[in-house]
């Protein structure tokens, strides 16, 4: 995070792949560039600041998006989920999916 933001005060890169919480599941969502535009266009004003310097760098943002998703992808207890053409009830459905296949695994 430090390389494309680097007077925010956020965590070194190392925290995402070393210091998340390791739960059982790990849900990464993403979603094409077109859909994550719209998206925020949708969204109306932000005041965050934060999200107002992602709004700004959308570009950058994506290719951190495809970074993080290179980092995890194939981990165990990772899973990504791209939201580019399904609705919130069809996320929630996978991620409960997820985790009875998950569990069931376990028994």
């Amino acid at each position: 995070m430090k390389f494309f933001m680097p007077h925010m005060d956020i965590p070194e890169l190392r925290m995402f792949e070393e210091a998340y919480i390791p739960f059982r599941h790990n849900i990464y969502l993403t979603c094409d560039a077109t859909t994550r535009k719209q998206r925020v266009q949708d969204r109306g004003r932000v005041t965050d600041r934060l999200e107002q310097y992602m709004i700004v760098h959308m570009n950058e943002l994506y290719k951190w998006d495809g970074l993080c998703q290179s980092m995890v992808r194939g981990r165990a207890g990772w899973h990504i989920i791209d939201t580019t053409d399904i609705t919130p009830e069809q996320v929630a459905n996978q991620i409960l999916e997820l985790i009875e296949n998950g569990n069931r695994a376990e028994k």
